[in-house]
C-alpha cells in the first residue's frame, strides 16, 4: 500500500482509506459512510458531509437555532414530530434544512484562511455551519442580501 493522506473532506483530519484494488480514495471510512448515505455530500461539499453526520448520527442536534427577530428567541423547530412517523426514511427530514454558512469570507480570509475552500468560494468549518430549517434560511438570505432569486433560475421572466 502506498502513503496514507487526509481526506478530502475540507476540514476533516482522518486519514483516506485504500481501496480494494490498493488505490488511494477519497474519504476517510466516517466521511465515505456519510457519502454513501447521500450521494450530494461530497468533498466539494463538505457543508452536506456536516448536514449528513447530524441527520443520521446525531439526531438530537437537529434544531434550527436562527434568531429569527435578533432578540433571543430561536426558532426550535426540531422537525422531530417527523422522525416518529413510522417507516419515516431521515432522506425526507434531510431536506426539510439547510446548512447556513455563518461568516462571509473576507479578502483576508481568502489569502490567509485555512479553511478557506476555493471550490465553494466559503469558509468550510463546522464552527462556520448552522443548521437552520429551510424557511429560516429563506429569510436570513433575503435580509444579508445573499440571495437575489435569479442564480438558480434557467430562464428570466419578462
Amino acid at each position: 500500500m502506498g502513503k496514507q493522506e487526509k481526506c478530502k473532506v475540507h476540514y476533516c483530519t482522518n486519514e483516506r482509506e485504500f481501496g480494494k484494488n490498493g488505490q488511494l480514495m477519497n474519504y476517510c471510512s466516517h466521511c465515505k459512510k456519510l457519502n454513501l448515505l447521500n450521494k450530494s455530500g461530497t468533498w466539494e461539499n463538505p457543508h452536506i458531509i456536516f448536514k449528513n453526520n447530524i441527520i443520521f448520527n446525531d439526531v438530537t442536534a437537529l434544531k434550527c437555532n436562527y434568531d429569527f427577530w435578533q432578540d433571543g428567541t430561536k426558532c426550535g423547530d426540531t422537525k422531530q414530530k417527523y422522525l416518529a412517523v413510522p417507516d419515516i426514511d431521515k432522506k425526507w427530514v434531510w431536506g426539510m434544512f439547510d446548512v447556513d454558512h455563518i461568516k462571509k469570507p473576507t479578502k483576508w480570509d481568502i489569502k490567509n484562511n485555512k479553511w478557506y475552500c476555493a471550490y465553494t468560494g466559503k469558509i468550510e468549518h463546522p464552527s462556520n455551519y448552522q443548521l437552520i430549517c429551510k424557511d429560516c434560511h429563506r429569510v436570513k438570505s433575503h435580509k444579508n442580501g445573499d440571495y437575489d432569486g435569479s442564480k438558480n433560475k434557467k430562464t428570466k421572466l419578462n
